[in-house]
């Protein structure tokens, strides 16, 4: 939850790629020694009573499944700055900003989320507008919250389901942050700071048009690889809650993977993953080496060196780098490059 400048961003050829594969990715394949920032499980006394040490930077080649790692829960909590948009009406150029009115309602940003899973645009000479997808049992909800912020829309029944018509150039304008298309779609970051309740009724449009609710927990299915790995950051920041994602692989020419996210909204006993302190914690399933030989990209950020990459929080693999501070130099740091020290003791 802090941003720092990326000074650089680096990429090179590896060998000897590890695969670390969590319940919250579809894995990250890493060099063996890219840090993670990890906690390990042990037990204690004769029941075993399951505890966790304090966190530490972890090269991936050391990891196992005692490891757990961690992502920070987004704790910003701001509406997003809107500055309208700009109507011709005849001879004149009008400068329009009704959104800004609606962006502390619920309503509005659950139709945002009905849009997100099943909307999308008709903008051209002659149509400024959104449309969204709803099936009959959520149509109603739809054309409620719509209703209640005082839109003009049409209904219309199709043969496979039924179809809602918003009017307006702004409207059209403001829902570009999410993308186009079903593989395009996508979160912004403004979205993701909103606050809690806003940001949960824009989860509960998006499960209404493109998720379901079944023996207690919630799922959603998107051939947008971004978009999951967003759903996973609402989660994580509406219900502190961990999710589960998976990667469906097509064999078909032409057809996209699917990715699924799971998760249920309060704890369980059998839960492995953890909230505490504004991180999730949660398991790795297993670390895998493997002969690829592959690029591998790296990041360095001003200050702290560190970033999040797949859902897990990573450090810039070199400890001395040009990214800020070089503390990979101090007596003590346990880095490589704090080897130098030995040697001054040597001579």
């Amino acid at each position: 939850n802090t941003f720092r400048q990326v000074l650089k961003v680096g990429m090179k050829p590896a060998s000897n790629i590890i695969n670390v594969r969590t319940m919250m990715s579809d894995g990250i394949r890493c060099t063996p020694n890219h840090p993670f920032y990890t906690r390990e499980m042990y037990r204690y006394g004769h029941k075993g009573i399951r505890a966790f040490k304090q966190p530490v930077w972890k090269p991936a080649g050391e990891l196992n499944k005692k490891d757990y790692l961690g992502i920070p829960v987004n704790n910003i909590s701001k509406l997003p700055i809107w500055g309208g948009t700009i109507l011709h009406r005849g001879t004149h150029w009008n400068s329009v900003n009704e959104l800004h009115k609606v962006l502390d309602k619920e309503d509005f940003w659950y139709v945002m989320g009905r849009y997100l899973g099943d909307g999308w645009q008709r903008c051209d000479d002659t149509h400024k507008a959104i449309l969204i997808a709803a099936y009959d049992k959520g149509k109603r909800s739809l054309i409620q919250s719509i209703e209640n912020l005082g839109w003009n829309y049409t209904a219309t029944s199709e043969r496979t389901c039924n179809r809602v018509t918003i009017y307006g150039k702004e409207l059209c304008e403001f829902v570009n942050r999410f993308g186009k298309y079903a593989y395009g779609k996508h979160i912004d970051e403004d979205t993701i700071n909103l606050p809690k309740n806003l940001l949960t009724a824009f989860l509960e449009g998006y499960i209404d048009s493109d998720g379901c609710f079944n023996q207690g927990e919630y799922k959603i299915s998107t051939v947008s690889r971004n978009l999951a790995y967003d759903i996973t950051r609402v989660v994580a920041k509406c219900y502190n809650r961990p999710s589960r994602l998976y990667v469906v692989r097509r064999r078909v020419v032409n057809q996209r993977d699917s990715y699924i996210v799971q998760w249920h909204t309060h704890n369980r006993k059998q839960d492995k993953a953890f909230y505490e302190d504004g991180y999730i914690w949660y398991p790795i399933k297993d670390v895998v080496q493997t002969e690829r030989n592959e690029f591998v990209y790296n990041i360095e950020v001003r200050s702290d060196h560190s970033y999040i990459a797949n859902n897990a929080i990573v450090h810039n693999c070199q400890s001395i780098s040009s990214a800020g501070l070089q503390h990979g130099f101090t007596e003590g740091s346990g880095t490589r490059s704090s080897i130098i020290w030995n040697l001054r003791d040597a001579v």
